[in-house]
């Protein structure tokens, strides 16, 4: 089951590499990489149960303003959701 705001899209894996995040949609045979800011911000919206949450951990982990991280993380969300690597995940009681 699903802990975070958002899952994987079916056919999509990820993998940690030294210096961010690799995700590969095996459909589309397309690569996309995060470096270390982004793919953290990855990490933690799979598995945080909010949005809310993200931006929590994301201000105490890189010790700046939400001016600077609020901004970052929705063009990250805005750029996965357009390239269809990640889905909002659906609560228990929402319809499928």
């Amino acid at each position: 089951m699903a802990s975070g705001c958002f899952e994987l899209v079916p056919g999509v894996v990820w993998q940690s590499v030294d210096d961010g995040v690799m995700l590969l949609d095996v459909a589309k045979g397309q690569y996309y990489e995060l470096n270390p800011s982004g793919a953290r911000m990855f990490e933690l919206v799979l598995n945080q149960p909010s949005l809310d949450n993200v931006e929590r951990e994301l201000l105490a982990e890189f010790r700046v303003g939400s001016e600077q991280i609020k901004p970052d993380l929705l063009e990250l969300l805005q750029t996965l959701l357009e390239a269809n690597l990640i889905r909002p995940v659906q609560s228990a009681e929402s319809p499928p």
